[in-house]
C-alpha cells in the first residue's frame, strides 16, 4: 500500500485553499471546483459536506482537532509571522519542544492543528554548536545516534 493523500475536511474550500497556498506555500496539483483540492505534498482539502455525505451518507460535523499536520521550514520566524497575518489562531509561539526542535502551532481556518518546525537537521546542528556531543544530542532529541552523526556529516 502507498499513502496517496491525507485529506482534511474543511467548511469553506476557497478560504482553506487560500490559506494552504498563501501561508503554507502548497502547490495545487488537482482541483475539483468547490469540492476538493489536492496539493503536491500529498495533502488534500475536501469540502466537509460533500466528504461526509459521500462517506457516511449524511452530512456530519467534526471539530478538526483529532490530529495535526506537520510542516518543516528553514524560515520559522517568517512563517510564524505570515501565518498569523493570514489569521491563523495561535496555539503556541515559537518554542523548543521537549526533544529540542523549535516549533510553533496554529489553527487553520477550520480548527485543524498545524505544527511548523525547524528541520531536525537544524536542531542537531544547533545543539552540537552549543557544545553537546553526538551521544548527548541523540539522548536529548531521541534521534538515533547514527542519524545524528549523518546530520552532522551533512552539515560539515
Amino acid at each position: 500500500m502507498t499513502l496517496t493523500a491525507t485529506a482534511i475536511f474543511v467548511d469553506n474550500i476557497e478560504v482553506s485553499k487560500e490559506f494552504y497556498v498563501g501561508a503554507l506555500k502548497q502547490k495545487i496539483v488537482m482541483e475539483s471546483e468547490g469540492a476538493y483540492v489536492a496539493f503536491e505534498s500529498g495533502l488534500a482539502i475536501w469540502k466537509t459536506q460533500m466528504a461526509t455525505e459521500t462517506i457516511f451518507g449524511a452530512a456530519q460535523k467534526f471539530n478538526g482537532q483529532s490530529f495535526e499536520i506537520c510542516f518543516e521550514t528553514e524560515t520559522i520566524e517568517d512563517d510564524f509571522k505570515k501565518l498569523t497575518e493570514f489569521g491563523a489562531g495561535v496555539i503556541s509561539k515559537i518554542e523548543p519542544q521537549p526533544w529540542g526542535q523549535m516549533a510553533f502551532r496554529v489553527f487553520d481556518p477550520d480548527g485543524h492543528i498545524i505544527e511548523v518546525a525547524e528541520p531536525l537537521s537544524h536542531t542537531v546542528e544547533r545543539l552540537l554548536d552549543s557544545g553537546y556531543d553526538h551521544e548527548q544530542v541523540s539522548q536529548m532529541t531521541h534521534i538515533p545516534l547514527e542519524m545524528v552523526k549523518q546530520f552532522s556529516a551533512d552539515i560539515n
